[in-house]
């Protein structure tokens, strides 16, 4: 089955002061290199279709490109316009998740190769006590105080997986539920896009390692996980 990735290289790094968080140096490459370079290693990858501007074109080898959105789910719809209309199979990935393991990738692939799944999310059952909350206005004079919020709900964490990338799916179903979801909804992620088609997404529990870079904290947890290996 024909196989092509789509790297998700768009955002604006806010949380990271003010640096390009994919071009930041992580063990002597940047950020995105790591992504791009273990999507390459996955057998019968047809290519890779990055969303992102061209900045990172100088790091990467052979790749199409394709314009980010001002949306997650813009970004992607650009990148399967990319997507030969032969390929069978899409995998969708962050490009600020670079230590995703290969094992892991595959473990995803497997049940939408052997047709036991239309989608699949890598994810992991959560490990803290989740609130539902709501947010409240901050302290009145206190310029400094953290975020406050009243706790609504204690979540029941046995049936809560936080949700990773990549995201696998089988290409037809993807464009569908990018097509017909309302436009005027916010969709966190691939998946939650299928899931509103009313198709199931398989979820394929990931090691914790693959953490999203977000902060200037990120990273250092990230070369510390790489000097274990």
């Amino acid at each position: 089955m024909s196989i092509w990735a789509i790297l998700v290289a768009g955002g604006k790094s806010e949380r990271f002061g003010g640096q390009n968080k994919l071009l930041a140096n992580l063990a002597g490459k940047p950020v995105i290199r790591w992504s791009y370079d273990v999507l390459c290693q996955i057998p019968e990858l047809a290519g890779i279709v990055v969303v992102g501007g061209k900045q990172y074109q100088a790091c990467l080898g052979d790749c199409r490109w394709a314009t980010s959105g001002t949306t997650r789910r813009e970004s992607v719809w650009q990148g399967l316009l990319q997507v030969p209309s032969e390929a069978e199979i899409v995998l969708i990935h962050d490009a600020a998740r670079p230590l995703v393991q290969l094992k892991n990738i595959l473990a995803a692939l497997a049940p939408v190769q052997n047709g036991e799944a239309i989608g699949t999310s890598l994810g992991m059952p959560v490990r803290d006590t989740i609130k539902q909350v709501k947010i409240v206005p901050l302290v009145k004079g206190a310029c400094n105080a953290p975020l406050t919020c009243w706790v609504e709900a204690t979540l029941e964490r046995s049936n809560l997986w936080a949700t990773h990338t990549p995201q696998v799916f089988n290409k037809q179903i993807l464009l569908q539920a990018h097509q017909k979801a309302p436009l005027d909804r916010i969709f966190p992620d691939d998946a939650s896009l299928v899931e509103h088609l009313g198709q199931p997404v398989l979820m394929v529990q990931d090691s914790p390692g693959n953490l999203k870079i977000t902060v200037p904290e990120d990273l250092v947890i990230a070369q510390a996980l790489l000097s274990r290996f």
